[in-house]
């Protein structure tokens, strides 16, 4: 089977997903299909998934609602709404201290963000964290989550970064005056650590920050891996830069005749098993997604063979 009529084939989100990235066609999938299988295990009575917050992981509201945006989730959807009200008060009620000397997650911190500005948050409610993630940015253009715990510490985390990188994202995509020119700028320097690495490589040495990195993984949570800064990449619509080079090189050495690897699994509860079997529809969606974004005919070799 062809890897395109593969994808079309899948669950009605992934069809969804792949008739509008990769044909760019007028594409809804009604909150049918996998987000229809998350929204019937969300709990009107405390608005919560999972009976929490951020924990248990990863059936918990936060990393639910994770999910349900990379799978573009309607975002008016009551549920959504009424979680998000749900992570803001919880996560974000005091404005970053949770105890005396103690603030945020900035992993947490970033994909509240990502999330809130999904969900159409106004940008009222928006300043103060906008405020914190450009705050505490590194030195080096990063964000690293134990920025306090060592405050001479001046080197980021990957991990971090692209959580935050995510969510600075979806926050300039809805084009709020608030900040506009620092977040635009702190954008660029987040990409520009990340391009330093190579994308997933240790600064002047040609391997893995980890071996993990190096693999592909779906849902990625807060975790870091190559695919997952491609994809965002792309999706910020940056220009090739040849420090993607190495990247591009191992994707599509991971891929067989356009299909991609399901990936491993990040150890904690989910809701139900996405996938089953050796390919992964996910993960060859977003694989093909940056193919057609930074390298069009090894694209369409793929999807015309």
């Amino acid at each position: 089977m062809r890897v395109l009529d593969w994808l079309l084939a899948g669950d009605e989100v992934v069809a969804a997903l792949a008739r509008r990235r990769l044909l760019e066609l007028p594409s809804q999938h009604d909150n049918k299909g996998y987000i229809e299988r998350y929204l019937k295990r969300f709990d009107p009575k405390t608005n919560l998934w999972g009976g929490g917050v951020y924990i248990p992981k990863w059936i918990s509201t936060h990393y639910t609602m994770m999910e349900l945006k990379s799978m573009e989730i309607r975002p008016e959807t009551k549920a959504y709404q009424d979680a998000l009200c749900v992570l803001l008060d919880r996560l974000w009620h005091n404005r970053t201290i949770l105890k005396k000397h103690k603030h945020l997650d900035m992993c947490i911190a970033g994909m509240l963000l990502n999330l809130a500005c999904y969900g159409k948050t106004p940008v009222s409610d928006l300043k103060s964290l906008v405020d914190y993630v450009l705050r505490f940015q590194m030195p080096d253009g990063g964000w690293n989550c134990e920025f306090e715990k060592r405050p001479s510490l001046e080197k980021s985390s990957v991990h971090t970064t692209i959580c935050v990188l995510e969510g600075l994202l979806e926050y300039a995509n809805e084009e709020h005056p608030y900040r506009h020119l620092e977040v635009k700028r702190a954008l660029e320097d987040g990409c520009e650590l990340l391009l330093r690495r190579r994308i997933y490589q240790k600064l002047s040495l040609d391997e893995p920050i980890d071996p993990k990195m190096a693999k592909a993984t779906y849902p990625p949570r807060y975790k870091y891996d190559y695919l997952r800064a491609l994809e965002f990449f792309a999706n910020k619509n940056h220009p090739y830069d040849e420090r993607m080079d190495d990247a591009l090189a191992l994707l599509k050495a991971s891929m067989r005749k356009g299909f991609m690897l399901r990936g491993e699994k990040l150890p904690g509860r989910t809701h139900f098993p996405l996938e089953e079997g050796r390919y992964g529809r996910f993960n060859t969606l977003r694989a093909l997604y940056v193919l057609k974004t930074y390298d069009t005919e090894y694209y369409r070799e793929v999807v015309e063979e």
